[in-house]
């Protein structure tokens, strides 16, 4: 089966465009005007002769016009989706419509999210928020101006996921170079660059590339002339870049290094929290600009990185930012150069299984209210200043809430055990920014689990695990999420406490420690509980030989059973960093900016 999308198809749609202007109807196009096969035969034969078209049969050329039709019922049907909205600048919809080919990279990120647990419904509703973005991009902005646009989705959400999407559609469709700015933390960079490359690159049509670092001198390998930008190449490259100048810098110098590659370069720009750090937060009424943001706009609006203007052109640049926090870029400056969204402004829809703030805490006000579901516990005063005994002085004694929030969370661990989960089941403890704050806390807390005798812990977990399925049953929660879209039998009930009994004599069988390493120096996973500390202070291997940080296995390294993590950390915890399997929380810190308090 041919893939339509790519280039070498432009004069055939562009001709199927100028019909359909002309009023003609898709019963003549089948036939290009001619009536029968054999008239259409000779049209494209004179077309291929005359104006170098690729060579089609009847039937492609069909297949093609169909492919067109199907474009055109979608760009009119794209208004009524349910849930979602756009707010559309200058410039007309494309005429890109969904692939169909089984092997195309959206086909096949497709299938892989619905076999990971997706609802059909929700990749439905996914494919259809992708296509009506890729609808306003432009894979030709020589002419043009770079298209900007903004896509906003709640919190924690399935943003990565609707990127995901988006780049496997815009490949099928000849965009070859996709950029994604993210954040400011390495780790959390590196997180996203994997996801990304374990999503995308499945065997089909298109090969994915992940590149690393890209700089003037990049690594071996990753030099621009060395690679395949042209129109009938099936390589498909992404970069994940930190917004930090040194990167950057790096990042545009090598787009800009061979002249030849970047005028074949279709690229897609997507900023991810777009509302962190390449926001000019400057004095917009002076000549001053952030670097950050300087240096973004500097990419997007095709300049080097000293700002000036340079004689290429990529072939096209899209700029798309995403976040769940918009006010700073709808807000901000508006001007020309600035990342200002003045093409589009999208927001995703979120399914009915979602868990927001407005299903967590309730929701006062408007056409609905939320009282929230009855699984939030607060934190006492007493609590609260041995919690701060603990930063300051390494104090030993670990506060009641603390004690059953991790009674909670080994509970839980042996519950998901039992229902057969097999991924990462993890507890955040988020009480201070400060490095030394957090080696204190960990301390505590693991110094408090391996002070109690398995069975007295197990009794404590008892405790905790009747009051807890006592206050909140499964009867509360139908009550106070009505809308959850799972039938009864799909939601997994309670089960007998000596069941979990089990469980935790297997989780308490060992004692909590940081990653392990084997003898070459790959992470091991074990059934006891992985202790993390996951901040700036702890990119090494420590004095035991074990990994500090937070890292999850991989789906191809998943342990049996499923692995247990204590994570306590700060900034990165707070925004980007994806907590799996997340099912206590212990939070304390307060933030004076809405939009981190919304993000954590």
């Amino acid at each position: 089966m041919s893939n339509f999308g790519l280039p070498e198809y432009d004069q055939h749609r562009e001709w199927i465009r100028n019909a359909r202007n002309r009023n003609m109807k898709w019963e003549q196009i089948d036939y290009a005007g001619q009536g029968n096969d054999e008239g259409l035969s000779v049209f494209l034969s004179q077309q291929t002769m005359l104006n170098f078209w690729k060579e089609l049969s009847c039937d492609e050329w069909r297949e093609l016009v169909r492919l067109q039709k199907e474009a055109e019922e979608q760009t009119q049907a794209i208004d009524y989706l349910s849930g979602q909205a756009m707010i559309m600048g200058e410039g007309e919809d494309n005429d890109v419509s969904i692939p169909g080919d089984p092997q195309s990279a959206w086909q096949l990120y497709r299938k892989k999210i619905l076999s990971s647990g997706f609802k059909e419904e929700v990749v439905d509703e996914m494919e259809r928020a992708t296509i009506k973005i890729l609808k306003r991009l432009s894979n030709d902005t020589t002419e043009i101006r770079s298209v900007k646009g903004l896509v906003i989705g709640n919190v924690q959400s399935g943003k990565t996921a609707n990127m995901a999407a988006l780049m496997a559609m815009a490949a099928d469709w000849g965009w070859n170079m996709f950029i994604v700015l993210s954040g400011t933390i390495e780790n959390l960079r590196q997180q996203t660059q994997n996801r990304l490359l374990g999503d995308l690159n499945c065997p089909g049509n298109l090969n994915w590339n992940g590149l690393e670092h890209l700089s003037k001198k990049p690594m071996l390998g990753q030099r621009t002339q060395d690679l395949h930008f042209d129109k009938t190449s099936k390589q498909r490259y992404f970069t994940v870049c930190l917004k930090n100048p040194g990167r950057l810098k790096g990042l545009i110098q090598w787009l800009q290094s061979d002249a030849n590659k970047q005028k074949q370069m279709k690229i897609l720009v997507i900023d991810d929290e777009a509302d962190q750090a390449g926001i000019n937060t400057a004095d917009i009424n002076s000549a001053t600009v952030r670097t950050i943001n300087r240096l973004i706009r500097d990419l997007v609006n095709g300049r080097n990185e000293k700002s000036q203007g340079i004689s290429n052109k990529y072939r096209a640049m899209n700029y798309i930012g995403y976040t769940a926090t918009p006010y700073a870029n709808i807000l901000n400056e508006a001007g020309e150069d600035s990342l200002y969204p003045r093409n589009f402004i999208s927001t995703l829809s979120v399914s009915k299984e979602y868990f927001g703030p407005q299903q967590i805490f309730g929701l006062e006000g408007g056409e609905y209210d939320y009282d929230g579901l009855d699984i939030v516990r607060i934190i006492g005063e007493d609590d609260l200043q041995a919690i701060k005994d603990i930063h300051d002085e390494g104090a030993p004694y670990v506060p009641l809430a603390l004690q059953n929030s991790i009674c909670w969370f080994l509970c839980g661990v042996a519950c998901m055990r039992i229902w057969g989960h097999k991924k990462p089941i993890s507890m955040l403890i988020h009480t201070s920014q400060k490095t030394d704050h957090h080696k204190n806390v960990a301390e505590a807390v693991r110094d408090w689990i391996v002070s109690k005798e398995p069975d007295e812990l197990i009794d404590k977990c008892e405790k905790v695990w009747n009051e807890e399925t006592t206050q909140f049953t499964f009867e509360k929660f139908r009550e106070q999420y009505p809308q959850y879209d799972r039938k009864d039998d799909e939601i997994n009930k309670y089960p007998a406490f000596e069941d979990v009994r089990k469980e935790l004599a297997v989780l308490l069988s060992k004692e909590p420690t940081n990653i392990p390493l084997d003898e070459d120096d790959e992470f091991t996973y074990h059934e006891g509980i992985h202790m993390c500390i996951d901040n700036c202070k702890n990119n090494g291997i420590n004095d035991d030989g074990m990994y500090v940080r937070l890292a999850y296995p991989t789906a191809d390294n998943m342990p049996t059973p499923a692995p247990a993590f204590i994570v306590v950390g700060g900034a990165t915890l707070s925004r980007g960093l994806t907590i799996e399997g997340l099912i206590s929380t212990f939070f304390l810190r307060s933030v004076s900016q809405a939009d981190t308090l919304m993000q954590m």
